[in-house]
């Protein structure tokens, strides 16, 4: 892999957000259970604080949501959880795939297998949203065009639904909040890819 091991997200931001943790708004939180009533949804102010957690060497508020019960991280609800150190780098690689790099290329360059690229572009993904104030949706469309995101959108949906997942992934990602890393938006990278050599 070579310098590429050098291509980091930035980490300095991310410590400036492990800062200013502690001060986390309720009324900006959201339930990640995708069962809850309230799933996906802001300012319901059906959040209350229920101890700490720790990770990357701080406290991270824990919460519980008071519609379906249940308890998370506060992490659980952006593109950081579950990150390790050497995840850093998978925002650059998912820049290279914005930039017409298509899944095999990078599994060829990394010496990975397809699988595992499409999972660390999807979370790289998550990472660049978080990291640029944007949406999945303001993300990929400047890159794909909403004309070809919708069929996209639409196929991956169809494939989820044939193995027994009902998701609406427009739904999922069109929230400005909702840049957390979800293997439901694996499928929506792999028919985008297909795409990627019919750009400009």
């Amino acid at each position: 892999m070579g310098n590429r091991e050098d291509e980091v997200f930035d980490e300095a931001l991310f410590r400036e957000f492990l800062a200013r943790i502690r001060y986390i708004d309720l009324m900006k939180c959201w339930c990640p259970n995708r069962a809850c009533a309230a799933f996906g949804v802001e300012g319901k102010g059906n959040f209350v604080r229920d101890g700490y957690s720790r990770a990357y060497g701080t406290r991270v508020p824990r919460l519980r949501c008071t519609v379906c019960g249940k308890r998370f991280s506060y992490l659980a609800i952006t593109a950081y959880h579950h990150l390790r150190a050497s995840g850093f780098r998978l925002g650059k690689l998912a820049e290279r795939w914005l930039g017409g790099a298509r899944l095999a290329e990078l599994a060829a360059d990394y010496g990975r297998d397809k699988r595992t690229i499409r999972k660390w572009v999807t979370r790289g993904l998550s990472l660049l949203a978080a990291q640029r104030g944007s949406s999945w949706l303001q993300l990929l469309s400047g890159t794909f065009g909403l004309s070809l995101l919708s069929l996209a959108v639409s196929r991956a949906e169809h494939y989820l639904a044939d193995r027994g997942k009902r998701v609406d992934l427009m739904d999922l990602f069109k929230k400005p909040h909702l840049t957390y890393y979800d293997d439901a938006l694996e499928p929506l990278v792999e028919e985008l890819d297909r795409f990627l050599p019919m750009k400009g």
